[in-house]
Formats: C-alpha cells, sequence, structure tokens
C-alpha cells in the first residue's frame, strides 16, 4: 500500500507560505519592540 503525499504537501505549503509572510513582520516587530525596551531600560538607570 502507498500514500501518495504530493497534494497534501502542496496544499499544506499552500496555507503555511503566506501565513509566515504575515507573521514575519509582526514578529520583528515585537522583537525590535523589546530590544528597544531593554536598551532604553539599561540606559536610564
Amino acid at each position: 500500500m502507498t500514500i501518495d503525499w504530493t497534494g497534501v504537501v502542496t496544499a499544506v505549503t499552500g496555507m503555511i507560505s503566506p501565513a509566515v509572510t504575515a507573521a514575519l513582520p509582526i514578529g520583528g516587530s515585537i522583537l525590535a519592540i523589546g530590544v528597544a525596551w531593554r536598551l532604553f531600560k539599561h540606559f536610564t538607570r
């Protein structure tokens, strides 16, 4: 018995790609805010 996974992989990849594209700028912004906050706290002591 052989299972053909090409259709499943194509569908999952098609769904993940837009989600990752949308999530990267949000994650980058959160990371930048966190780093800026730590620098601010460090230099205002």
